[in-house]
């Protein structure tokens, strides 16, 4: 059987469940049913599955450190800040690592196998850095975020402030989009206000004209030529 070419775990998975039930419709050799036929005869006498969904995860509780990352199984993840010092439950899977706080979902990453590794999510810290803007070029979680291109042009900037305000909108709408917007301006000096001007799209109202009736009735007086006649004659035209 020839390897299947995937990149991920989901293509692989997704692979073998399409070639699953293509199996089902193969008739081995003897048998009168197919394989997909036959599964359904015997379905009533194998074990019927649990109520509940098997949770596989290695699963633990870990204290949030101050710099808003969760350890797990050698290497670090941030967290949204306003979690740190809390106590939060982590799933490990095979793929993924999943906090939770209070069964609510805050943070989900690819499963690292390195050691001593630290992933950091920009959207974690931006409000923390919107506070403390003079930081924003040596901050970890932007520096291991963003491409060199993205600081550089960051540079081009009035100042700190605004290279904040380009981190929001980096978390907005992704840094691709927003180099794509930077290579379209020209000239050396750069701002947040150009860029966002890129991004948000204007409505422009469309004016439809008025539907012109094919038939107009246009009452005309009939004309009084009475009138003119006492005009010449110098007398009142009433």
């Amino acid at each position: 059987m020839p390897i299947p070419r995937i990149e991920t775990i989901d293509e692989l998975n997704a692979e073998i469940l399409r070639r699953c039930l293509k199996y089902r419709e193969h008739k081995i050799a003897g048998r009168v049913q197919t394989v997909g036929e036959m599964a359904l005869t015997t379905r009533v006498r194998l074990t019927a599955l649990p109520r509940y969904r098997f949770d596989p995860s290695k699963s633990i509780t870990q204290r949030v450190s101050d710099f808003s990352t969760v350890r797990f199984d050698y290497n670090h993840y941030s967290v949204p800040i306003q979690y740190a010092n809390k106590e939060v439950s982590v799933k490990g899977y095979g793929n993924e690592v999943v906090m939770l706080y209070r069964n609510t979902e805050i943070a989900r990453y690819s499963r690292c196998y390195e050691r001593g590794r630290t992933q950091y999510r920009l959207e974690h810290y931006i409000d923390l850095i919107e506070k403390r803007p003079r930081s924003v070029f040596n901050a970890k979680p932007v520096k291991s975020n963003l491409s060199t291109q993205l600081l550089e042009a960051g540079r081009r900037l009035s100042g700190p402030r605004e290279m904040v305000k380009l981190l929001r909108l980096c978390v907005e709408y992704g840094e691709d989009k927003i180099l794509t917007v930077i290579d379209s301006l020209k000239g050396p000096e750069l701002s947040v206000e150009q860029i966002r001007a890129f991004l948000t799209p204007v409505d422009i109202p469309v004016n439809t004209p008025e539907k012109i009736p094919p038939e107009i009735d246009i009452k005309v007086p009939k004309p009084r030529f009475d009138k003119y006649n006492a005009l010449l004659n110098r007398r009142a035209a009433v």
